[in-house]
């Protein structure tokens, strides 16, 4: 039996996404019931799928990882089938846990948050004991041992009894006489922001990198326009940069402001002085004041829940980075910031960030599956 749904689509704890949304393109090819006459492929496709719609969701793959597969099925899945239902055949010997003494069945325990929950089994004849091997498993970890007995007062006749996780998993305290959880796991309620994601369709759909590239296209449209508005000093920062070449201390001198304003005076500044700016200045000030405080909470919110799942584990250096263009009006709206500087906090960061973000998460990664396949 399929004891959970890593299990169940036959994919390791660490598999990608992209392994999952395969096992799970083959497991429908066999359970589909247009494809299969077994009277529980229903039931067998229902589970598939369920279990597909959870570790495809790299948010719900955490919860499900959090809180074991027996606390996620009991309080965030409903019509999940009995699992006697979609196992594979009673024969098969992955299924069942038979043995010559004459024990008919067999106990399996799961362990979530440091506590042991113990599904249904049925005991054996005559008072005598079995050896089994009890899997637990917490946060994505797994941990055997061997040796417990599980003992009966009278036997069941119809073979091992089943029962929904949601009814009959009793959970008692892991006293080190069987097998114990590798880590304690963080229980889902514990983490606001997953869980406020988990729960809100509307937001779990917009997080992700399309609102990243969405904010930082707001963003450039503002630097643009004030870019713009001021494009005659601009023009000869680059001819002067340009004239430089590698002579540092040319290039030092290439950065003076000479008429290239501040940032801040430039778009806040305007509307604080009391002036009427041109549209297209305040159309890039509102932009670029959005995109500067919108994109470091985009920024972390992706880098959050990207840790959280399997793969790539992108750095809170990140979400830092990004902060340059609010920290560059704070800082023209107290001193006189260096142009350097501001090139730096206004350009260099936050698009430096972007595109090293998007070479770790999507080029980076096909690269070294070319190297080592």
């Amino acid at each position: 039996m399929a004891d959970d749904f890593y299990a169940l689509l036959e994919v390791p704890r660490d598999a990608s996404q992209d392994e999952i949304k395969t096992a799970f393109r083959t497991k429908v090819r066999e359970y589909h019931p247009d494809h299969n006459d077994d009277p529980r492929a229903n039931a067998q496709f229902t589970a598939v799928k369920k279990a597909y719609d959870t570790l495809g969701d790299p948010v719900e793959r955490n919860a499900y990882d959090r809180m074991g597969h027996i606390d996620y099925v009991a309080k965030r899945l409903s019509g999940l089938p009995d699992p006697d239902k979609w196992a594979p055949d009673a024969d098969d010997d992955s299924s069942t846990a038979s043995s010559s003494s004459g024990s008919t069945g067999s106990s399996r325990t799961s362990t979530s948050g440091g506590s042991t929950a113990t599904g249904a089994s049925s005991g054996a004849t005559g008072g005598s004991s079995s050896t089994a091997s009890t899997s637990t498993s917490t946060g994505g970890r797994s941990a055997s041992a061997a040796g417990s007995s599980s003992t009966g007062n009278a036997g069941s006749s119809g073979g091992a009894s089943t029962s929904s996780p949601s009814s009959s998993a009793q959970r008692t305290a892991s006293d080190g006489a069987g097998a114990t959880a590798s880590g304690r796991s963080v229980a889902y309620a514990d983490d606001p922001i997953v869980d406020f994601v988990a729960r809100h369709n509307w937001v779990r759909k917009a997080v992700g990198w399309p609102l990243l590239y969405f904010v930082m296209a707001i963003y450039a449209a503002g630097l643009g326009a004030v870019v713009g508005a001021n494009a005659d000093a601009v023009g000869s920062l680059v001819d002067r940069i340009t004239a430089a070449g590698t002579d540092t201390d040319a290039l030092a001198g290439a950065f003076e402001r000479e008429g290239v304003p501040i940032v801040y005076e430039a778009t806040i500044g305007e509307f604080v002085a009391g002036s009427t700016p041109e549209p297209t200045v305040i159309a890039g000030t509102v932009l670029l004041a959005l995109g500067a405080l919108v994109l470091p909470a985009v920024v972390f919110l992706l880098v959050y829940l990207t840790r959280l799942s399997a793969g790539w584990k992108p750095t809170y250096l990140y979400p830092l980075a990004v902060l340059g263009p609010l920290a560059g009006l704070a800082a023209g709206a107290a001193v006189e910031v260096p142009l350097a500087a501001e090139l730096a906090l206004f350009g260099l960061l936050p698009f430096g960030a972007l595109l090293v973000m998007v070479l770790s998460a999507f080029v980076r990664p096909k690269l070294k599956a070319a190297l080592f396949s």
